[in-house]
């Protein structure tokens, strides 16, 4: 039977593990659904909240809505894939169903269709929307996601083209969300007054940033 390049991927770097019990316990940290998710979280608040400029700070706002906007419509469109389509390619086999040897380091068997993978659609899409407004920000991001990618193939989670697929889509519904949100003026902009209404995303009257969340403090305002 002819192994498709997707198979030899994954054979190889799923066959990375068992060389060094110190590697795979730190892999399956990293694949597990709550470090690199916590970790994005954290980034977006530095995103929010910290700038160089008012006008950086302005748009790195908006780059977290845009990532919003785009985890929130990438879901939807893998859920009607998967879920309302039910459509059998989207599932992939694993372990003796997969015709090739699996080693499955990670704490559960997989349930949910192996492609598109949703780790890496939404760790894209987080990426995309802030990579609109702060590049730096963005492309840290994008490596924090293609190293949840990698991790979630070498624990035999995932085939490389899973991880592939999930973020090809996560890229193109943000970046065409970003693009169609000034259709829905003025609903965007009313969403962003809510944190403002809460003083959590308030932009100083001056050149002064200050980093900390003004629900805190509004020290810029003393005399």
């Amino acid at each position: 039977m002819r192994v498709s390049p997707d198979w030899q991927l994954f054979e190889w770097i799923n066959g990375l593990t068992g060389n060094n019990d110190t590697v795979d316990n730190i892999i399956k940290f990293i694949a597990n659904d709550y470090f690199i998710t916590v970790t994005i979280v954290l980034i977006l608040l530095g995103v929010w909240f910290g700038a160089r400029s008012i006008e950086q700070r302005k748009r790195n706002q908006w780059g977290v809505v845009w990532a919003a906007v785009g985890v929130g419509f990438t879901s939807l469109f893998i859920h009607i894939l998967n879920r309302v389509l039910d459509i059998d390619l989207w599932f992939r086999p694993y372990d003796d169903g997969a015709g090739h040897a699996v080693n499955r380091i990670f704490g559960y068997a997989p349930s949910d269709p192996s492609f598109p993978a949703n780790s890496a659609a939404v760790a894209f899409a987080f990426a995309t929307g802030v990579f609109m407004a702060n590049r730096k920000a963005g492309v840290v991001m994008y490596c924090i996601g293609a190293l949840w990618g990698f991790s979630r193939v070498f624990s035999g989670i995932h085939y490389p083209l899973d991880i592939i697929g999930g973020a090809a889509i996560a890229i193109i519904i943000t970046y065409v969300m970003k693009k169609a949100l000034p259709l829905l003026e003025p609903l965007p902009t009313l969403f962003l007054a809510i944190p403002k209404k809460l003083h959590l995303s308030d932009i100083p009257v001056d050149t002064t940033i200050n980093w900390r969340p003004v629900l805190f403090t509004k020290w810029w305002q003393k005399s």
